[in-house]
């Protein structure tokens, strides 16, 4: 019981001395290693979110004549003025 007084003691009173002033570093070395690599690793993993196509829209795709084709998953991006209306033929493939 008195051991454990003892150590408890010297950890409240901020004692570095013996060994705990030479772990106490290495360790805190340590978990700054280790956060580091747990950021690295979370900005370089892979998402899970298939990356997905894009498709920009050309003028004229106002009559079916000349609507912009696209296929599979698409992103579609383009401009809407005043009385515009843009078309698309989206082909799709047998599952």
């Amino acid at each position: 019981m008195r051991t454990a007084i003892n150590l408890a003691a010297i950890f409240m009173s901020g004692n570095r001395g013996g060994w705990i002033g030479r772990v106490a570093p290495v360790i805190s070395s340590v978990l700054n290693a280790i956060r580091w690599i747990t950021i690295a690793a979370l900005l370089l993993a892979p998402t899970s979110v298939p990356a997905e196509v894009t498709h920009f829209e050309s003028e004229p795709n106002d009559k079916p004549t000349n609507f912009n084709e696209v296929n599979g998953a698409v992103t579609l991006y383009g401009n809407l003025s005043s009385g515009d209306q843009d078309g698309y033929i989206w082909i799709v493939s047998p599952a």
